[in-house]
């Protein structure tokens, strides 16, 4: 998205997939307490698929830098926001704000049971679908 404000010439169409929409947004979605421990230990890690992973506290600091809504009105190609319905790290609240100021075509779509990540064949099947469509 933020090439696209940057560059907008360069892009025929944009398809958001569970973008997040601003820093200061973000930080609202962690439970109390949680961005603290984080900072403190410099990494937050959990299990996917049987690997543990690791994000580093330099992500928070970026994303706090971080607003799609600035310039979200200076986009004028067709955009698609794709959202899961339980995704808890970029809600469909966030995505209903980013959809509000979009001064263009645009559509968004809200994968029924899904959560940030789209790992279910139904929840890809579905993508699948509305990007073909």
């Amino acid at each position: 998205m933020l090439f696209a404000e940057n560059f907008p010439a360069m892009v025929k169409a944009l398809v958001l997939v569970s973008p997040v929409i601003s820093g200061t947004l973000s930080m609202q979605t962690y439970p109390l307490g949680f961005l603290e421990h984080w900072k403190t230990k410099g990494f937050f890690s959990w299990e996917d698929d049987s690997k543990v992973k690791k994000l580093k506290w330099a992500f928070i600091e970026d994303a706090r830098g971080y607003d799609a809504l600035e310039k979200a009105d200076k986009l004028r190609m067709p955009v698609v926001i794709i959202v899961g319905e339980r995704d808890d790290q970029t809600p469909v609240s966030h995505q209903n704000i980013l959809y509000e100021r979009l001064c263009t075509i645009k559509s968004m779509h809200i994968i029924k049971g899904a959560g940030h990540l789209f790992k279910e064949k139904e929840h890809l099947a579905e993508i699948n679908t509305l990007l073909d469509n």
